[in-house]
């Protein structure tokens, strides 16, 4: 069991603020803390949704993307599936969160949560949509890292 001294509080307790400056670390409701290390999900290209869905049924899934691309960073809406968002570079320089899952239109997607502020994507959200083989649309298909989580 991780120690209760590593907390995290739900965005509706502690609003994301783009601004420089001290957190505030005296957080009391709506606080949750890791129950054990954190589990690797996958380190492979092939069934990585599968692991991905599973870990989402426990805690957020955190995974690396390719951020440095104007496909990323000009996202304003609807389901990324532009596999040039990625390329064939093997750069992931950016961390992520998946938070949940979709459909709209047809195509299932992955809901991610940004850490650029409400003013990026869809209120700091991008869809991106889920493929079933190679590094996924922005790169999040390599990597991923699950959390269990328990409230204090």
């Amino acid at each position: 069991m991780a120690p209760k001294a590593v907390r995290v509080a739900l965005a509706s307790a502690y609003p994301y603020k783009a601004s420089r400056g001290r957190c505030n670390t005296k957080i009391t409701r709506q606080v949750y803390y890791p129950t054990q290390q954190v589990n690797y999900l996958y380190s492979s290209t092939q069934g990585a949704s599968a692991a991905y869905i599973a870990g989402l049924q426990t805690g957020p899934v955190v995974v690396r993307v390719r951020a440095d691309t104007s496909i990323w960073q000009g996202y304003s809406s609807g389901v990324l599936n532009n596999p040039d968002c990625y390329g064939d570079s093997g750069i992931w320089n950016h961390a992520v969160v998946i938070v949940g899952t979709g459909v709209q239109d047809g195509l299932s997607y992955w809901l991610i949560r940004n850490s650029w502020g409400t003013s990026w994507g869809e209120s700091g959200y991008i869809k991106i949509a889920i493929t079933e083989s190679g590094y996924g649309i922005c790169g999040q298909m390599v990597q991923g890292w699950n959390i269990h989580m328990q409230a204090i």
